[in-house]
């Protein structure tokens, strides 16, 4: 049976919100109410933050012969 393209990208469109909505609401599930993987997430991000970068106290090295 003929399917237009429109309907078909529309309805694969949709399906996948469908699951991306799941997947949401099955992880704010888990994190509100299994205490391992909130602890988990938390680790992963307080281990991820990015250092702070120090400023360079040296000068820079002068090449060549100018006089």
């Amino acid at each position: 049976m003929y399917e237009s393209p429109v309907l078909r990208r529309m309805r694969a469109v949709t399906q996948d919100a469908v699951a991306e909505a799941e997947f949401v609401e099955q992880l704010v599930d888990a994190i509100e109410n299994d205490s391992d993987v909130r602890e988990a997430l938390l680790k992963l991000i307080a281990g991820n933050r990015p250092r702070q970068t120090r400023p360079t106290t040296t000068t820079p090295i002068r090449k060549g012969g100018r006089r």
